[in-house]
């Protein structure tokens, strides 16, 4: 699973500095995401099926293995998703410092 977003890109640029710092932003999207994007290409083209994982999975290891795909990705789902509104109020209020009144 990929998230996205700037948040955490400070302590990188802190180490790095900010010429190593963006080479690693730009490098990092190239051997991680490419891959994985020529990846479901090929399968979602060589395997056109409703399902995605689930359907791949299934095809290749089996009814067991598919069924664990299925529930473990809905689970990292509804974990990812519950990070997205404590973000937004992180960010809200560094943006405007009167949101965190009553903290």
């Amino acid at each position: 699973m990929v998230s996205g977003g700037t948040y955490g890109t400070e302590e990188i640029i802190h180490g790095a500095g900010y010429g190593r710092g963006i080479l690693i932003l730009l490098f990092l999207p190239v051997f991680w995401s490419l891959p994985t994007a020529f990846m479901i290409g090929e399968l979602s083209s060589a395997l056109p099926a409703e399902g995605g994982y689930y359907a791949w999975v299934r095809r290749g290891l089996g009814n067991f293995w598919g069924f664990q795909e299925a529930w473990l990705s809905l689970a990292a789902s509804i974990f990812d998703m519950a990070i997205y509104p404590t973000l937004f109020v992180f960010y809200l209020r560094q943006m405007s410092p009167w949101f965190g009144v009553g903290n």
